[in-house]
């Protein structure tokens, strides 16, 4: 019975990711991260100093806005349902289970994000590679595993974005209002750290809104916490055990919790 829920879930994958490539959107956003990059090599010999520093944050920000053009876009309209939706999901669909289509589809998507991600980290590593031959007294401790680690930790943001996606996706229809959902996520995401903030440095803060904001952090979750830029320049282990256990337990049951509940609304509806 696993066995063939496994093949199920990979089989629609498999659909998914082929519809991906053929609609070229890997190579689309890659062939912008490329011209991105190649733009670097211009605009780095303009930074008087922290060239090192202004490198990496470039390359990871055009990784982090491409992944998001992938799901705003491409994930969105892929697992949103309208009065224009392909005819080859239906028809794959029915022979499934809910929970196979929900599965199925973000297996799909996140491994055309793996991809993504990684077209981008190896344009980065050559970017650098050139920069550094040209600026030989930068990058003096850069070091690959924290490098392969930031990138590690912003796939983990990617993916609990996309358990988000396909959970709106299952309570309303057409894609436009999954992405206007998936855009206040977001931002709920990055605001709810600067309440924080706020709250604590007034004197008398109210209790209530510190709860509040403290247990809103379960579904709207920091997204500052993977952020490991800081440790690819100095190579040092800054990252405890505790802290990588922590995270990972919670970035499994986050992603499943979303996914499972989709599934469940999945079954009180029909796919077309």
């Amino acid at each position: 019975m696993l066995k063939q829920t496994i093949v199920r879930c990979l089989a629609l994958a498999k659909i998914v990711i082929l519809d991906g490539l053929r609609c070229h959107t890997v190579l689309g956003l890659s062939l912008i991260a490329l011209a991105a990059v190649c733009s670097n090599l211009f605009f780095y010999q303009f930074i008087p100093r922290n060239i090192d520093q202004f490198t990496i944050d470039f390359i990871l920000s055009i990784g982090w806005m491409s992944s998001l053009l992938f799901l705003l876009f491409h994930a969105v309209g892929t697992v949103s349902w309208g009065s224009n939706k392909k005819t080859i999901f239906a028809i794959m669909a029915r022979p499934l289970s809910r929970a196979n289509y929900v599965v199925g589809h973000f297996i799909g998507l996140a491994l055309l994000l793996f991809l993504l991600n990684c077209i981008i980290a190896l344009l980065g590593i050559w970017n650098i590679d050139i920069i550094r031959q040209q600026a030989g007294t930068y990058f003096p401790n850069f070091y690959i595993g924290w490098y392969a680690a930031n990138w590690l930790g912003m796939l983990t943001m990617e993916l609990m974005i996309l358990a988000v996606i396909i959970f709106f996706s299952s309570i309303i229809r057409g894609s436009f209002p999954v992405m206007l959902l998936a855009l206040c996520y977001y931002f709920a995401c990055n605001g709810l750290p600067v309440i924080r903030e706020t709250l604590a440095n007034i004197k008398n803060p109210p209790p209530l809104a510190i709860a509040v904001t403290k247990w809103l952090t379960l579904v709207f979750p920091d997204f500052s916490g993977l952020d490991l830029r800081e440790t690819i320049l100095n190579g040092r282990n800054e990252i405890s055990p505790d802290f990588i256990v922590a995270n990972s337990l919670y970035f499994i049951v986050y992603i499943i919790f979303f996914l499972y509940v989709a599934s469940f609304i999945y079954k009180q509806r029909d796919l077309v």
